[in-house]
């Protein structure tokens, strides 16, 4: 069995350019290494065509692109085969010489399952996400970041609507001495799991969070990295999540108690 994936990008000028890529990953495909671009990251049970382009404008530069997928064979989340596209559009300014900003449009149409009274249905998904960023350099070693995004889910064939918002502060200190460090403030208010923003947070080397925050409540991060020597580096991270009105948090044997998760992690790196 073989996969494909084959693309172009095209430089029309220095302010313009266009990408197209094709893919190609049937069902029954397998390659343990493999996580090539696509909407679930399995390559596999996948065909799709994204194309974009990358526009520096007077306003700034504007990102845009469109991806058509469709699955034939059932998935994770859709028990028959299903379809969706996905639309955004960015623009990345610099109205100061410090202040950069983030404005982002994002429209996803999936079909999901969903279980009612009636049973196991396979619905329709239309997902908008409105994102606003500013980020701010207040010095050579002092860097301000804000967000805010407003997420909307809705099942029209059954009138469900689940919507949220979620904002964040980050503060990044990166002195030229031995010690680097960042903070951040997160706060969150949505319906549901389906309504759920997620946010990356800056982590241990080597380490990538992407975690979804929903529900009521609030999250903050504290990490620190020191370089003690050239071939030593110690790295401390301490974060608490804090939910209102529940019972419990995560599942399984994650599942914890109460509404406080909170977690410190250590790491130290030997280059030699």
């Amino acid at each position: 069995t073989y996969a494909l994936l084959s693309g172009l990008i095209f430089k029309a000028s220095e302010n313009f350019s266009y990408s197209f890529l094709l893919r190609y990953y049937p069902a029954d495909y397998k390659n343990i290494h493999g996580r090539a671009f696509g909407e679930t990251g399995l390559t596999k049970n996948e065909i799709g065509i994204y194309s974009g382009i990358k526009w520096k404008t007077f306003l700034g530069t504007i990102n845009f692109y469109f991806d058509q997928f469709k699955f034939p064979y059932r998935t994770y989340n859709a028990s028959l085969p299903s379809s969706g596209y996905e639309v955004l559009f960015d623009l990345t300014s610099k109205p100061l010489k410090n202040l950069v900003t983030h404005l982002k449009f994002k429209y996803e149409n999936k079909e999901l399952n969903v279980t009612n009274d009636e049973g196991k249905l396979l619905l329709q998904r239309d997902k908008y996400q409105f994102r606003g960023e500013f980020n701010y350099k207040i010095s050579k070693i002092v860097e301000v970041k804000n967000r805010i995004e407003y997420v909307l889910s809705k099942f029209d064939e059954i009138k469900n609507i689940d919507d949220g918002y979620l904002f964040y502060s980050e503060i990044k200190y990166k002195p030229i001495g031995i010690v680097q460090t960042a903070m951040r403030f997160i706060f969150f208010n949505t319906d549901n799991y389906n309504a759920a923003i997620y946010e990356f947070e800056n982590d241990l080397t080597g380490i990538m969070t992407n975690l979804p925050m929903y529900g009521e409540g609030y999250r903050w991060y504290i990490i620190v990295k020191c370089n003690l020597a050239s071939m030593l580096k110690i790295s401390l991270k301490y974060s608490e999540t804090v939910k209102n009105n529940v019972a419990s948090m995560g599942s399984g044997y994650s599942e914890i108690n109460g509404g406080l998760d909170n977690k410190i992690s250590l790491q130290v790196d030997l280059n030699y």
